[in-house]
């Protein structure tokens, strides 16, 4: 179980924190935020009131490519980059692929980027 530090801000308000809770199946863990908020008990004072939401980002729709680029100004791979991080790939399996599709695009786009040398060409 991962979590978040819930102390608050520089301001001394408190922001709340989060923790992903790991399942025995091994799919993508749940996500649970805390959030504090301002309530009152029956006499009026001042009383901890906290709201909780637990996530599962196996019911969550995947975001938008277009919109991510949009949001976050990412070029085209990174935002399929962070979609396969929120489909819960990891670092070194996104890394292999990059590598891979790199391998395969540098072949062909060398060989337009070689440099003529005169008497070289015929001429």
């Amino acid at each position: 179980m991962r979590s978040t530090q819930a102390n608050g801000d520089l301001s001394g308000v408190a922001t709340g924190g989060g923790l992903a809770v790991s399942r025995p199946s091994g799919r993508r863990p749940y996500v649970v935020r805390v959030i504090p908020l301002a309530g009152t008990n029956f006499l009026g004072g001042p009383s901890p009131t906290a709201l909780m939401v637990i996530a599962d980002p196996e019911h969550e729709p995947q975001p938008d490519r277009e919109a991510l680029r949009c949001l976050y100004g990412l070029t085209r791979n990174e935002a399929r980059g962070a979609l396969r991080v929120v489909d819960g790939m990891g670092r070194a399996p996104i890394a292999e692929e990059r590598q891979a599709e790199l391998v395969r695009l540098l072949p062909g786009g060398l060989s337009a980027t070689r440099r003529i040398r005169h008497g070289d060409d015929g001429d």
